[in-house]
């Protein structure tokens, strides 16, 4: 099986089973089904382990315990979290009338874009 059929397979497995994930370069990060910390797929073989309990498996393994993946556990997703925060910035300065503010809210705005892509390391454009 090709890699790039594999990582397409995963991806859909946790989209499928709305189980939460963190999709990064080769890498997905979800929360363990034994203790809730953080586990780690290389996507491009589906094999996993947990950083906390030393768990590990592959796709096969995940797909017959499915059930054992509670809901409602959520994880920390940066690059949700920029958007998010953008988002807002955008619409405090759509919604600013006094042209001083809105001037150093649009530099806010441009410094948390740049800085977050930075942290993030993405290379985008505003």
């Amino acid at each position: 099986m090709r890699k790039n059929s594999l990582k397409l397979i995963v991806l859909s497995f946790f989209k499928e089973n709305e189980i939460d994930y963190v999709f990064h370069k080769h890498d997905l990060i979800f929360s363990c089904f034994q203790c809730n910390k953080e586990a780690n797929m290389d996507v491009a073989t589906s094999y996993w382990h947990c950083i906390n309990c030393h768990s590990k498996g592959n796709l096969k393994e995940l797909i017959e315990n499915k059930e054992l993946f509670k809901r409602g556990i959520n994880l920390y997703n940066p690059k949700k979290e920029k958007n998010e925060l953008l988002g807002k910035l955008k619409q405090l300065i759509s919604k600013q009338d006094d042209d001083k503010l809105k001037k150093q809210l649009e530099s806010v705005y441009e410094k948390t874009y740049t800085l977050t892509n930075y942290l993030l390391n993405e290379k985008e454009s505003i």
